[in-house]
């Protein structure tokens, strides 16, 4: 089973981008993001605890957010998951 937009944890440009100071807009914008983000993550912490409990054995795969638009880059970007072992085939 699948699910979309299930990242367990912040994108790297999140850390970097407030470590080089960003005016004070910037970074309460990026922490408005990133509490949307964390909401999103609980709510597919909450989802996969309840499959995995209503179907046992079930495999579940969370689909990062992937930064980009066109449906070939974000085949792309999800077939580079794969490839390095971040969506937990193999």
């Amino acid at each position: 089973m699948v699910l979309n937009r299930a990242d367990s944890g912040a994108p790297g440009w999140v850390a970097e981008l407030l470590a080089a100071s960003p005016p004070e807009a910037l970074r309460r914008a990026v922490h408005d993001l990133e509490e949307e983000r964390a909401a999103r993550t609980a709510a597919a912490d909450t989802t996969s605890a309840l499959l995995s409990a209503r179907i046992p054995g079930v495999r579940l795969v969370r689909l990062p957010a992937i930064e980009a638009q066109s449906p070939a880059d974000i085949v792309r970007a999800l077939a580079n998951h794969i490839d390095d072992g971040r969506l937990g085939f193999g």
